[in-house]
């Protein structure tokens, strides 16, 4: 059963941000790989590594969802809320070392979360 639901944040453009993304990387087989992570956040007791993390420094208040897919460090980017029990994706990004790409990721993350009460701005994810 469900400890969390998953959401993803919805661009200008009625998209979601995630999916956007995904499409943009030209890796096959990558939604299915993302999709088993974020099912697993939904169900397990406790957050932590190696699937999921805190971000700090420019990112605080920000987390990532791990994935190794093929040699590339890809993290999915999510904060807590709208509401109670709620995760909602941000964005996702490549990261190698502690560079991510792109590098404005947090900020645009940031931003959205701002928003994420806004009508309209989350859909479920499953």
């Amino acid at each position: 059963m469900a400890r969390r639901k998953i959401y993803d944040y919805i661009d200008d453009d009625g998209e979601s941000c995630l999916e956007v993304w995904i499409q943009s990387q030209r890796m096959p087989g990558l939604d299915a790989v993302i999709d088993a992570r974020l099912q697993g956040l939904e169900v397990v007791d406790d957050l932590r590594r190696p699937a999921w993390d805190k971000l700090t420094g420019n990112c605080m208040g920000l987390y990532e969802a791990r994935i190794d897919y093929k040699g590339v460090c890809v993290r999915v980017i999510c904060c807590f809320g709208p509401g109670q029990g709620e995760i909602t994706i941000l964005g996702a990004a490549t990261k190698r070392g502690r560079t991510f790409n792109p590098r404005n990721i947090c900020q645009v993350a940031l931003g959205r979360k701002a928003r994420i009460t806004e009508k309209g701005r989350t859909s479920e994810h499953f």
